[in-house]
This record gives structure tokens, C-alpha cells and sequence, in this order.
């Protein structure tokens, strides 16, 4: 070091003076731990050109293992990670008048590679800020191997971790959307808690329609709990149906057993556009990425049908190949004395609503049977039978009819003899 007279201070020439002191400790905002390390020793500046003031400059590593012990579910890596002011890494540690001046601080590291709840993140320096109370920066999260689910990358516009080593809802550069197979979930929130990555958005299905999603877990083992919410007015199957969830109850998604699919279940109600005014009870519906469905009916479950009859549900079936509800039950008519019913299908598609033909046969009195081929259009059961009459060899041929005007039920039997 060289140093020089100038009127009564002596001052060094080149305004730098090397120290023997090679690293300090150092706590920046209490809570951000670092060492100023130089092997030369730390240098002693010249204040911008002014020899009679001086600052402590160094590189600095900050060791964020050490700042943040209790942190959950996110991992630093040995990388070191440098302090930076002003886009430089030698950083004013001290001042000659009280400072140092720089009141913003940034961080800076080659080829960083952390883990968050066993997911790579690698973090985006360039726009790393911290202050007194948290520490923010940019990172990207690498989501592989989750079966089902094509892999895909998290852009986090910021990541912060607080002074007391919470993490922050991570806030999101964009949307992005993840592939379950045919469905799309598009995330618009992602956050952390203490059992890992939650997500938050809205899953568009093959039904198709667009479900709200809530607490969605990411996991190294896979994608699990979640919320699901129907829309209020229901999801659309096959543009004939609609489905709705029962009581505003979410729906839950779950791993189809022994397959890379993902369905989602719960109880559910169903609304037949026509005929059947009440919504039928369905302890059980749910519907996978592969498009099958799956429901359980409400036993002994009976509905008006058209004013006209009740219909006692059996089962239920999603064609898919002719895009239509087939609904199984047993078709009682609303006339007095009519026996036990008949076995049917009801048909619900886009364009039409219709019911398969059905077989009737009635002990009318203890002495008149009745056997009738039955259909159902708009207002009417309609169809051709017979009647027996006791101790008679030969039967009439008859037209069976029952209309609906204005609530009131007809039975018209229009005879004529054998020939």
C-alpha cells in the first residue's frame, strides 16, 4: 500500500488499501445469513473518488440453509449463492459515514438447483429482491413422472419466503394448463402448505363442461385431494342430460384402480329434460379421463313419468357410441287395477326422447285378462293386444290408448271381434 501527505492527512494513492481481515460474518436484516470472504483480504475503497471517506468491499455468499433452518418442503442446494448491489458482486459491507448506502440487495449463483417437495426448482436470480421482512425471486418447477399425467413446467413469477420462514402463495408468470389425459386442468393459483404443492383453476372434461378446482395436491407420488365444483346449472352429457352435484357437495378426484386414469366422484343428481320432472338421486356418479362413467341409483327409487304412469329405476347407461342415456326400470301406469308393470327403456339423446315397446299383462277381473304391446309418444300409451274372457274359446282384438288432457287420465279400449 502506498500512501501519500496531503496537507495534514495521509491518505493512500490509489484509493484502495487491502485489509488483513479475509471474511466477517454478517446478518443482513437480521435474518439473511452471510460471510464477506476475499482471500486477499477485504479492500478498503475510496467513497467515489473522495479519500477521506471509505467503504468495506467484498464479495459476499450468503448461506440461505443457515437464514431459513425451519423451512418446509423447499431444499437448498451447495451452490453458492453470492450478494449482489447494483448488478455487481462486490458489495459495500460498510461505511466510513454510517451506510452502507445500498437499501436494496439481489442475489446471484450458477446453475442453481433446489427441491420443493421433490420437485426440481430452479431458481430465476435476475429478479431477486429481498428487504427487511422477505426474501422474493422468479423460479421454474419441473413436475415429472406422475403417472397419467404429462410432465410439465411451473413458471413462478415470485416466490417468496418470509423472515420467519413461511412460504408465500407462489405467484404465477401465466396460466398453464396440465394435460390428464383428454382433460385440461387450467391452473390460475398455486400455493403451499404443509403437505405440499396445492393448486387451484379450472378443469375442462370430455362431458364436456368446466369445473372449478380447489386444494389440488401435487406430490412426487402423484396428484391427489382436491375440490371439485360442478357448475350450479350442471354439466351436459351428450347434450340430452345434465348432471349436477348434490347439495353443492364438491366432488372428489381419485386413481382409477390398475390404469394410468383419473376420475372424478361423488354424489350427484340427474335432470331429464323431459317426462321425468324430478332429479333423480344418485348416491354415486363419476366420470374418467377415459370417458367411462360410473353411477349407483337410489334404491327403490319411483318418479311420475308424463303425468301418466310412475317408473321405478333399475339402472342407468352412457352410450357413447350413440351419444344417449338408456335408463332401465319398470313402467306402472296410473289406472287402478293395472297389476304390476312392465319392463322398459327410456332413450334420452340430443334430438329425441323415446321408450322401447312394452309388453302388459293385466287380470283386469277374475274373469277378463288383457295382453297389450304398448309404446309411449308425446301424450299417449298406445298399442294392440288381446282380451280373454273366461270360459270363451276365442278373444277380441283390442286398441289400447291412454291420453293425458289437462291432467286427466283416459283409458279408451276400442273392440272388435276375432274373425
Amino acid at each position: 500500500m502506498k500512501i501519500g501527505k496531503v496537507g495534514n492527512a495521509i491518505e493512500p494513492i490509489n484509493a484502495e488499501v487491502n485489509l488483513n481481515t479475509s471474511n466477517v460474518e454478517l446478518s443482513i436484516h437480521d435474518y439473511v445469513k452471510a460471510v464477506a470472504y476475499s482471500s486477499n483480504g477485504l479492500q478498503l475503497k475510496a467513497i467515489n473518488g473522495d479519500k477521506q471517506k471509505g467503504a468495506i468491499v467484498s464479495e459476499v455468499k450468503v448461506d440461505l440453509k443457515k437464514s431459513f433452518p425451519q423451512l418446509n418442503g423447499l431444499e437448498f442446494s451447495n451452490t453458492p449463492i453470492f450478494l449482489k448491489s447494483n448488478n455487481s458482486k462486490n458489495v459495500e459491507i460498510s461505511r466510513s459515514d454510517g451506510g452502507p448506502a445500498t437499501i436494496s440487495y439481489g442475489l446471484d449463483a450458477d446453475n442453481a438447483s433446489w427441491k420443493l417437495f421433490g420437485f426440481e426448482l430452479q431458481p430465476n436470480f435476475s429478479n431477486t429482491s429481498f428487504n427487511a421482512n422477505e426474501l422474493t425471486l422468479a423460479a421454474s418447477l419441473k413436475v415429472t413422472s406422475l403417472l397419467g399425467i404429462n410432465p410439465f413446467d411451473i413458471q413462478i413469477k415470485n416466490l417468496t419466503i418470509t423472515k420467519s420462514g413461511g412460504i408465500k402463495d407462489l405467484g404465477l408468470d401465466s396460466d398453464f394448463v396440465i394435460n390428464f389425459s383428454a382433460w385440461k386442468l387450467k391452473i390460475s393459483n398455486l400455493g403451499i402448505n404443509s403437505y405440499g404443492i396445492s393448486l387451484a383453476g379450472n378443469m375442462d372434461v370430455t362431458i364436456p363442461g368446466s369445473i372449478g378446482v380447489t386444494n389440488l395436491m401435487v406430490k412426487t407420488t402423484g396428484i391427489a385431494g382436491g375440490e371439485f365444483y360442478f357448475p350450479s346449472a350442471g354439466l351436459s352429457i351428450y347434450d340430452a342430460v345434465k348432471i349436477k352435484s348434490k347439495n353443492n357437495q364438491a366432488f372428489a378426484l381419485q386413481k382409477v384402480p390398475a390404469s394410468s386414469n383419473y376420475q372424478l366422484a361423488g354424489g350427484a343428481l340427474l335432470k331429464l329434460p323431459k317426462y321425468i320432472g324430478e332429479e333423480v338421486d344418485l348416491p354415486y356418479f363419476s366420470v374418467a379421463t377415459n370417458g367411462n362413467f360410473g353411477f349407483k341409483v337410489k334404491p327403490d327409487l319411483k318418479l311420475d313419468f308424463a303425468n301418466m304412469a310412475h317408473f321405478e329405476i333399475k339402472n342407468l347407461g352412457f352410450k357413447s357410441a350413440s351419444k344417449e342415456l338408456e335408463i332401465g326400470g319398470k313402467m306402472k301406469l296410473d289406472i287402478p287395477n293395472f297389476g304390476m308393470g312392465a319392463e322398459t327403456n327410456l332413450h334420452y339423446s340430443k334430438s329425441s326422447v323415446s321408450m322401447d315397446e312394452m309388453g302388459f299383462e293385466y287380470n283386469l277381473l277374475s274373469s277378463i285378462a288383457m295382453a297389450a304391446k304398448v309404446k309411449f309418444s308425446d301424450n299417449e300409451f298406445s298399442g294392440d293386444g288381446s282380451l280373454k274372457l273366461a270360459n270363451m274359446m276365442r278373444a277380441s282384438v283390442l286398441l289400447f290408448v291412454i291420453k293425458k288432457y289437462l291432467g286427466a287420465k283416459i283409458l279408451v279400449l276400442n273392440l272388435s271381434p276375432t274373425p
